[in-house]
């Protein structure tokens, strides 16, 4: 059978366009610059190259090319925050960058995950079991926790040699960073380099600074985790802490991902 040669042309630009919807990127910088409004599914997949955030988690706006997440009054974890993975191509080593500013009067008390990576299956929110039973996934993410004198950032790791059921910060620190000031944070993930090597490593940088750096892990005991797969643009309260009294807006801007050479 013979199809018209538009129809042909139609399919094929359908193709190319569904085919650079699902792009996975290596390296890739999101600026979020884009006419204020909702942040859109479709916006999200022009601007990360693939990965959806459902309406549950979807809580994000674009103002003033910034994107604006928020934590609603009286939520945590569902119909609050961004809840969006991307997939990205496996590497051994990625390095995650964006700057964020959590408001002057960010309430004291709340808590929750701050963007991250994951590998394999990639186990999170509560499974901690499977991940020591399975060996095959990890999850690696920024922590918030408001406290008086600022917002202290830490590690919430999920593993192969985790201990309970949910993420451990590693005993690798922590640091504070200002409400109300723009802060960069630089988060990099090196796996193991082999099944049964324990060189595997997390790192973060706070404006520039080093700040945390967990060295000697195993992260996961079957090769199909042995990458990572996802970036995890999440940002939530939930987890523990308080559940917020009003809305907040916590403000990012140039988030951006890039595979390195691994740091052992």
């Amino acid at each position: 059978m013979h199809y018209p040669a538009w129809l042909a042309r139609c399919a094929l630009a359908f193709l190319a366009a569904a085919t650079a919807c699902a792009a996975e990127h290596e390296k890739r910088t999101v600026k979020f610059q884009r006419s204020d409004g909702d942040y859109s599914p479709d916006a999200i997949a022009r601007d990360f190259g693939n990965g959806t955030a459902p309406e549950t988690r979807r809580f994000a706006r674009i103002n003033d090319e910034v994107l604006q997440v928020t934590f609603t009054a009286g939520k945590k974890v569902d119909g609050t925050g961004l809840g969006l993975q991307v997939k990205v191509p496996e590497a051994e080593s990625y390095e995650l960058t964006y700057r964020i500013r959590y408001p002057g009067d960010f309430e004291t008390g709340l808590h929750g995950k701050q963007f991250g990576m994951s590998g394999g299956k990639g186990y999170d929110g509560g499974r901690g079991e499977q991940a020591r039973a399975n060996g095959d996934g990890w999850s690696a993410r920024v922590q918030f926790d408001a406290l008086p004198e600022g917002v202290r950032q830490s590690l919430y790791v999920y593993h192969a040699d985790m201990a309970g059921k949910y993420g451990e910060g590693l005993r690798a620190g922590s640091f504070v960073i200002s409400r109300g000031e723009w802060h960069e944070i630089r988060l990099r993930v090196t796996v193991p380099s082999k099944i049964g090597a324990s060189d595997g490593r997390i790192e973060v940088w706070g404006d520039g600074e080093k700040r945390i750096d967990a060295q000697g892990l195993r992260l996961v005991a079957k090769e199909e985790g042995r990458s990572v797969n996802r970036v995890r643009a999440e940002l939530f309260p939930g987890g523990g802490g308080v559940f917020p009294a009003k809305d907040e807006i916590v403000e990012v801007d140039d988030f951006g991902w890039q595979a390195v050479k691994p740091a052992r």
